[in-house]
């Protein structure tokens, strides 16, 4: 072979070698560059929602203030406040029931805690509740109140609201027949859980518009004393303000049969006299669909495993997990595979909610409690890889941490689509520029010789 021709293979190799070192600098580039964007981008799309479920969720918080306060300045409330309270100390007098009468409806009162109430409430918490818990200490006007419109108010568990009047002749039942229906009509309408107007002095709550076991009760010495509802009337009892509202976290609530309750309180003053409080059991279920998109997160651009959630300073959710909520089976079994207390998972399963239940351990929570704002990249409380995007909400009485998560595997599958692009992309050119040299070398060695 001549000297000429040596050469002129060896350029050729050279042209090979050059083309594909530049392929693959400008095909790596091109995926490192391209998988860059489209992590920014996503980024930017867990911010955008982040920031759009902050501000719904703080304006719906603001709705509720305002519609509390608001309610508790109307007049309607005012006098019913002033009727209910009247009709509550009059009515044991005005029906005047025997020895006989009181004993038989208190055995009907004991048989509804026996057979209703305390069944479902002992099913959800650690502890079981007997009946003396209630009736040890209980007032008479409780027990009356408690067995016209729970236990011998013929709707059932979960619509005692229905009920307009007991019809037993007293004035509290007249007021009840007179304000109840616009008041229930009202709960409905804003979807709150219960409506309560509660005597200031006394903390007995007059009236309730879904009946449950704190109807009639008092938050100052009757057997709720200690619970959130009883904290926030006690804040409103002792403000000095007419326009003082007050939001109290979730906790337990045992009226509610042991599940998550959250309330917020207002003043009602009578020609500046402070004569009540009016008390609303938020809503569990309408946070939900803020968070949840009403189910639909896709629209909302968060896929198949993205999640916007609230939790509170203690780390515990105050929504409900997508993942309980489309799949409780696949959600259990996983919380046992990463080692999650048995109790736990037990007390998930009774609720059938993660509120208050399912802790939250991660990076971006213990950033969203300090305050934080920002997106990162995270272990989920799953044990998952997972983007998060969080900030705080501002609920003015206390702050939630919101946050915005989708599963990094989800994100990256656009990335993985675009490396086996680029993989194919560069075997193809790198087999032409093969082919190319191949070709050319044979075609220079038969004309040389």
């Amino acid at each position: 072979m001549n000297k000429g021709l040596t050469l002129t293979i060896k350029s050729i190799a050279s042209f090979i070698a050059i083309s594909i070192v530049s392929i693959l600098i400008v095909g790596v580039g091109g995926f490192f560059s391209a998988k860059k964007s489209m992590q920014q981008a996503t980024f930017h799309a867990l911010a955008a929602i982040r920031e759009s479920k902050k501000q719904q969720i703080e304006t719906y918080f603001d709705q509720i203030r305002n519609q509390c306060q608001t309610f508790a300045q109307d007049l309607m409330i005012i006098d019913a406040m002033k009727d209910f309270k009247k009709g509550f100390d009059t009515i044991a007098q005005q029906l005047n029931y025997s020895p006989e009468q009181i004993a038989e409806y208190t055995q009907n009162l004991k048989t509804y805690y026996q057979k209703e109430y305390l069944p479902r409430l002992n099913a959800n918490i650690e502890t079981a509740e007997t009946i003396q818990d209630y009736f040890a200490q209980m007032p008479e006007v409780t027990k009356l109140l408690q067995y016209l419109y729970i236990s011998h108010n013929p709707n059932p568990v979960g619509q005692k609201e229905n009920l307009n009047t007991a019809k037993d002749g007293s004035d509290y039942s007249k007021v009840h027949e007179k304000y109840h229906p616009a008041i229930r009509e009202y709960l409905k309408k804003f979807k709150y859980y219960d409506i309560f107007l509660l005597d200031i002095q006394s903390g007995s709550i007059v009236y309730s518009c879904y009946k449950e076991v704190d109807f009639s009760t008092s938050l100052a010495t009757g057997p709720f004393k200690k619970t959130n509802i009883a904290s926030l009337f006690r804040d409103v009892q002792e403000a000095q303000k007419i326009d003082f509202v007050r939001l109290v976290d979730f906790k337990f609530y045992d009226p509610s049969y042991g599940k998550p309750a959250s309330f917020i309180g207002a003043p009602i003053y009578d020609q500046g006299k402070k004569i009540g409080v009016l008390i609303f059991q938020i809503p569990i279920d309408q946070i939900d669909k803020i968070t949840m998109n009403d189910r639909k997160w896709a629209e909302t651009g968060l896929g198949n495993t993205g999640e916007t959630y609230l939790i509170g300073s203690d780390y515990k959710m105050r929504t409900n997990s997508r993942f309980l909520v489309e799949n409780p089976d696949a959600y259990f079994t996983t919380l046992e595979k990463i080692g999650t207390p048995k109790n736990i998972i037990d007390k998930l399963r009774l609720l059938k909610s993660t509120i208050l239940v399912q802790e939250i351990n991660t990076t971006a929570s213990r950033e969203v409690v300090r305050g934080s704002t920002n997106t990162i990249f995270d272990e989920g409380y799953l044990n998952v890889p997972v983007i998060s995007a969080f900030t705080p909400a501002n609920l003015k009485d206390f702050n939630w941490g919101l946050l915005v998560e989708i599963n990094q595997s989800e994100t990256l599958q656009p990335i993985h689509s675009l490396l086996w692009s680029f993989l194919l992309w560069s075997l193809g050119a790198l087999i032409l520029v093969v082919l190319f040299g191949l070709l050319f070398s044979r075609y220079i060695t038969h004309s040389k010789s």
